[in-house]
């Protein structure tokens, strides 16, 4: 909502269809690490965009840098535009549109290279249910937007209310239980694939351009997301995990007419929010690592950050995972 009922009942969270930016990268990332084409040491061109005839849109990297080649798992840390344009005209859009709506994804995402970058506008709920997908090893377990409902009687109408939520006795703990055990949640994507995507998102935080997310004082992982109309800077967001916690952080306009910041990004306006909000909810709460456990399948080596070669002495290093 707004500061003001009275003046506003729009519900930004649910109503609102705004363009994530860099944080879609995460969804076809994910689509990626799916098949067998493409892993963590996956060498990507960091190289111009070059138009096609006739064509205005020319995206580059932040900071306008350029490495010549990357690793697929570099190109996402530091989210990268130029080999990520290439990553997902690979995967092809289409498939990619495909891959979001398994994702849960309901609003229209127009087919085209733009997509790459975030251009299609989604819920953010949407894309924090996404999100939780990751995490959750790759089941589905639809939003609760309403926990209980009771009557002027005082009888329960509607209970969605979780089996750990501190107001539940215990009766009504193991009724909740025995309610999601009949329910259950739906295995979308492969463990695996869910996984990596995870670690990646990890890597976003401690290797990457999302690092002040991890300030909160529990393992965190993430993408940040910036979008732009003409020269305004109209949304900013971090989407942020931890093994308990699903959590999005989005800045901007309603009306797309007034600027952000002219030098403003996510990590300087959506991720500064987000830390400070998230490290209230997990202060004194158990976490545990993030991803929570390794899934069958998976594997791992320590390589040369840079190239995905054997660890050069004196040159960072990375531990990439890859499927067995």
């Amino acid at each position: 909502g707004g500061v003001d009922y009275d003046r506003s009942q729009f519900n930004r969270t649910t109503q609102a269809c705004r363009q994530p930016g860099s944080v879609f990268k995460a969804i076809y990332y994910s689509l990626a690490l799916d098949g067998d084409q493409w892993r963590m040491d996956s060498v990507l061109e960091d190289k111009p965009y070059v138009p096609e005839p006739g064509e205005a849109w020319n995206p580059q990297n932040l900071g306008q840098t350029l490495d010549g080649e990357v690793l697929l798992r570099t190109a996402l840390i530091r989210s990268l535009n130029l080999p990520s344009i290439r990553l997902f005209q690979s995967l092809g859009a289409e498939k990619v549109v495909a891959w979001a709506r398994r994702l849960g994804f309901t609003t229209e995402l127009i087919a085209d290279r733009a997509l790459s970058l975030g251009a299609s506008c989604v819920h953010i709920d949407e894309l924090s249910r996404a999100f939780a997908i990751f995490a959750r090893g790759g089941s589905w377990v639809d939003p609760v937007y309403v926990r209980r409902v009771i009557n002027k009687r005082g009888e329960v109408l509607l209970d969605q209310r979780s089996p750990l939520d501190a107001d539940v006795d215990v009766a009504g703990r193991l009724d909740r239980m025995g309610s999601l055990a009949l329910k259950g949640p739906r295995q979308i994507i492969d463990e695996r694939s869910a996984f990596l995507i995870t670690r990646l998102l990890r890597e976003v935080v401690t290797a990457g351009i999302g690092a002040r997310a991890g300030r909160i004082g529990v393992p965190v992982g993430g993408k940040t997301g910036t979008a732009s109309k003409d020269t305004n800077v109209t949304d900013t967001w971090f989407v942020g995990l931890t093994s308990r916690e699903v959590t999005a952080a989005w800045m901007g306009d309603d009306t797309y007419e007034r600027s952000l910041g002219e030098e403003d990004a996510s990590y300087t306006t959506a991720v500064p929010m987000w830390q400070q909000y998230m490290a209230q909810v997990v202060a004194d709460v158990p976490h545990d690592p993030l991803p929570r456990s390794r899934p069958p399948g998976i594997g791992s080596r320590v390589v040369d950050a840079r190239t995905g070669e054997e660890v050069t002495p004196g040159m960072p290093s990375a531990t990439l995972y890859l499927k067995e």
